[in-house]
């Protein structure tokens, strides 16, 4: 069961890290913004690109806020069952089919928002955010592997 649950938290992170970097690219750079907004000023974006990964960012993340809080709803009751004196393996498995149910939407909306942003990039452009994507995405999974450790 650890091993499903490591993969499940895995996969969901990954899905879930790319809002999150998705959501800076319309932030303004400045001098003492966090490291992820020095990487989107790399990529070199005109005003009119900005408006479209904002507005972008803006429907990403109102199209992801549902099943977000239904993951973590479903989090929540895997806790409670396991909390019981004797967790059902049944209702476990229940939640574990509707947590991929979540996820399989989330990768079908993630996917769907690269297929916009490839849009609205430039061929160079897009490569560049492609490397950057896969940058954040090790870091995100270090940041909170190492964050899990101090647990």
């Amino acid at each position: 069961m650890k091993v499903l649950h490591g993969i499940l938290i895995a996969g969901l992170t990954g899905v879930l890290a790319f809002p999150a970097f998705a959501s800076q690219s319309a932030a303004p750079v400045k001098s003492d913004t966090t490291q992820t907004h020095g990487k989107w000023a790399d990529l070199g974006l005109n005003q009119t690109q900005k408006d479209q990964m904002k507005a972008l960012r803006t429907e990403n993340k109102e199209a992801m806020k549902p099943q977000f809080e239904s993951s973590k709803a479903i989090h929540k009751k895997i806790k409670e069952e396991f909390l019981k004196p004797n967790p059902d393996p049944g209702v476990i498995d229940s939640y574990t089919e509707q947590l991929s149910q979540i996820q399989k939407q989330m990768m079908k909306n993630r996917f769907s928002g690269l297929f916009k942003i490839k849009q609205i990039l430039t061929p160079d452009q897009f490569q560049k955010f492609l490397t950057m994507e896969q940058t954040w995405r090790k870091d995100f999974h270090n940041k909170k592997r190492n964050h899990s450790d101090e647990n």
